[in-house]
């Protein structure tokens, strides 16, 4: 089994006090190993909710594959995917401009999250992260298409060759990958904390996106 950090691993003790301090799925590495009217999307912070969300919060088990499909099945409109997990700090920072993205553009827009909590115990198998994510989902009020992936964790970094979460997949309204954001997006020598963020990055490609649909 391997352990996974997060990408600028920070331990989250305070700011959530339910979830567990053992990571448990973020990233993989030598370092990991050893521990009508088109409106512009908002770019305003985005809290994350202190009470449940007003709606239920719906998740159901998939893979990347189900993520897949269900993209394919939105033709037409601008898919925003992201790759999450209840240890991620930085991913959770993130997840309510998801579901803000999502209720803003919901003409334009379908946001698809995916929680890679999962990571290959035996003893612990996909949906005894449930309440955990659900918890998370509701706190962030992320009311969009939530997949609990049944997948452990490694293997989708191995078969994305993807290095860490948070990782966020944009595709345009032909289905096809238009860019993905993930560590790879921080530039060599750059002071920024994290490689990209929904208000610096991903909104404004979404909105260039959203013109371009008229």
């Amino acid at each position: 089994m391997t352990v996974l950090v997060c990408h600028h691993l920070r331990m989250m003790a305070t700011s959530v006090a339910w979830f567990p301090l053992l990571v448990t799925g973020c990233g993989q590495g030598d370092a990991a190993r050893t521990a009508q009217e088109t409106k512009p999307v908002s770019d305003e912070v985005v809290a994350v909710a202190p009470a449940a969300a007003s709606l239920p919060i719906t998740l159901e088990p998939g893979n990347w594959e189900a993520v897949q499909a269900h993209v394919a099945k939105s033709a037409g409109k601008i898919v925003v995917v992201d790759l999450w997990s209840t240890s991620c700090v930085p991913c959770i920072e993130e997840l309510p401009y998801l579901g803000q993205l999502q209720r803003d553009q919901s003409d334009h827009v379908v946001c698809i999250s995916l929680s890679l909590d999962y990571i290959g115990i035996k003893s612990k198998p996909p949906e005894s992260y449930r309440e955990r994510v659900e918890k998370t989902l509701e706190r962030c009020d992320v009311q969009v298409r939530n997949f609990l992936c049944t997948t452990d964790a490694d293997t989708v970094f191995r078969e994305l060759d993807l290095p860490s979460i948070p990782a966020v997949y944009v595709y345009g309204a032909d289905s096809q990958l238009v860019q993905r954001f993930d560590a790879s997006s921080l530039k060599e020598g750059s002071d920024q904390e994290e490689p990209f963020t929904y208000r610096t990055d991903i909104l404004p490609l979404v909105n260039q996106l959203i013109v371009e649909l008229d």
